[in-house]
């Protein structure tokens, strides 16, 4: 029988573990059970075998992520393209000669792979809602039954624009990070594996009506240590190939991972004297957001000669109850 979808009653509280080694240990032992829950491909066979839902849209991703794009590019790059270069040596008195195989290739990409790529993004956006709330509901996962007013419907849109530019600010903050020394290709790294593991389990979230995005980050970053490992064989995955094909690699995989997220119970830090219990991960994107948020706030106020609003609270302000870990 497959377990609910809904978290269950907490655990009782693990004992702090004492002493740095055991310290590591116990986030080591985190990171295992994330990456053990990544790895459940059973599970999510069993979700994918039972639901036609999830098989249809299943399906339909690969056909488009699977065939229509990462297979036809895959082909041109190391196949086609090649070929082409081959047939047309490079001249020196024969211009259109040397920039025949340049306009094959802009061709190409004007006229299928960036019709395809945005393609992908819209009917790719729709397929992974129905992968999660279909999975949802097989596995016993009940959504939130409260009314939906005008008021909700307005902060539900505000709240999805601010995700998106978060999202979108961690990826720039991220690319950035790579040009630090040593270190650099290591945090990018880190951060998009966090990124990625967020993007799992935020379908799950958002079907149980947990529609405070402030709450959803709190709860991940009380579950870095075990979300790293969730995210990581996701990210290692697609993280080393050039952009569409890891683009192409993402989007194939993404439906098994919604999957195996909602059926994942993660498992969160605890007070250790060395080790943080959360991590602030998205906090730089946030601090930046803010920013932007309250400039335009500020620039808007002024202009209609109004009082410029209050700064927006950050997540880490918000200490109401954490109602994601007990629901």
């Amino acid at each position: 029988t497959m377990s609910s979808a809904r978290p269950s009653a907490p655990d009782p509280p693990t004992p702090a573990p004492s002493g740095t080694l055991q310290e590591v240990l116990y986030i080591a032992s985190l990171l295992g059970q994330g990456l053990r829950d990544a790895f459940a491909l059973r599970r999510a066979c069993r979700v994918i075998v039972r639901s036609k839902p999830v098989q249809r849209a299943f399906f339909n991703c690969l056909i488009l992520n699977g065939g229509l794009f990462l297979t036809s590019h895959l082909l041109f790059e190391y196949l086609i393209g090649p070929h082409i270069r081959t047939l047309f040596v490079p001249h020196e008195q024969l211009f259109l000669l040397n920039i025949l195989p340049k306009i094959f290739t802009f061709v190409y990409y004007i006229l299928w792979i960036y019709p395809v790529y945005l393609f992908s993004f819209i009917f790719n956006a729709v397929w992974y809602g129905e992968i999660a709330e279909a999975a949802y509901r097989k596995l016993g996962g009940k959504g939130d039954t409260s009314g939906v007013s005008l008021r909700s419907i307005v902060e539900g849109l505000s709240d999805e624009l601010y995700r998106n530019l978060l999202f979108f600010t961690t990826v720039v903050f991220a690319s950035l990070l790579y040009t630090l020394p040593l270190v650099g290709p290591t945090l990018q790294f880190s951060l998009i594996t966090w990124l990625y593991a967020f993007f799992c389990f935020d379908y799950k979230w958002l079907l149980q009506g947990r529609a405070d995005l402030r709450k959803r980050l709190r709860f991940f970053e009380g579950h870095w240590a075990y979300m790293y490992g969730f995210g990581l064989p996701f990210t290692a995955a697609s993280f080393f190939f050039p952009y569409l094909i890891s683009y192409g690699i993402y989007a194939l995989l993404y439906p098994a991972f919604i999957v195996l997220a909602v059926a994942a119970k993660p498992c969160r830090n605890i007070d250790t004297p060395h080790l943080p219990k959360s991590l602030p991960i998205f906090d730089p994107a946030r601090r930046l957001n803010n920013g932007v948020v309250r400039v335009i706030t500020w620039l808007r106020a002024r202009s209609h000669g109004h009082t410029p609003a209050q700064p927006i609270p950050r997540a880490s302000q918000d200490h109401s109850n954490d109602s994601l870990e007990h629901k």
